[in-house]
């Protein structure tokens, strides 16, 4: 199967460095990150962030979501985790015929771009934790839709593939998880997009500058 790349699976899409950007704004400091450093960049995407939300809301059959005088105070956090939350709702029930989550199939997407990758570099690829991808892949080997293998260079090592009822599963999904994506950004300009998307690079630079792990 030829896994074709849609802008919202490009490795520089606005919904990875959306979800990177919630992560680390949701992700527990050992101190407090000052605010004016990452707001003043956020204040410009208020408007773009606020469009996606209310796409995502028409989309979840709850109508348009009407922006009172009390959100529109809320900080740009408000405005980010309120998105993410419901992009993640709205693709996760598209999936839901599939019987994957949203962290199962981008552990499927990522094995069926690149088969035969070690834990380690898909922990890297998805943004996410050694125990959290052992956790994926053990549920994702009792379905049958990946396996694992051992290295034959390194025997502590193990290579994980992607099986034949994997890629015939991901065959059905990637189109879509493509849709409910296109009807997120539903509206937004190519240019807008690679806008939030350097908006979101710039903040998650930031935070990880004032960040002392």
């Amino acid at each position: 199967m030829v896994v074709t790349q849609s802008f919202c699976h490009r490795d520089d899409c606005s919904r990875h460095y959306c979800l990177d950007l919630c992560w680390f704004y949701h992700k527990p400091q050992k101190r407090q990150i000052p605010p004016v450093k990452i707001l003043v960049v956020f204040f410009f995407s208020e408007l773009l962030v606020s469009h996606i939300i209310v796409i995502a809301s028409k989309y979840e059959g709850k109508g348009v979501l009407e922006l009172t005088d009390r959100t529109r105070d809320e900080s740009m956090g408000f405005y980010i985790g309120n998105m993410y939350r419901r992009m993640v709702q709205h693709t996760s029930v598209q999936l839901r015929p599939f019987d994957i989550t949203i962290e199962q199939y981008a552990i499927l997407f990522q094995l069926c771009k690149s088969d035969g990758i070690n834990q380690k570099e898909l922990a890297l690829r998805t943004s996410k934790d050694q125990p959290t991808i052992t956790r994926i892949l053990d549920v994702l080997g009792r379905k049958g839709l990946v396996e694992k293998k051992m290295c034959q260079n390194d025997r502590r090592a193990f290579l994980i593939s992607v099986t034949a009822k994997g890629r015939e599963l991901m065959e059905q999904a990637i189109p879509v998880e493509n849709k409910a994506l296109e009807q997120v950004f539903e509206g937004i300009e190519p240019e807008q997009l690679e806008w939030l998307k350097q908006i979101a690079m710039h903040c998650i630079a930031n935070i990880e500058r004032h960040t002392i792990e």
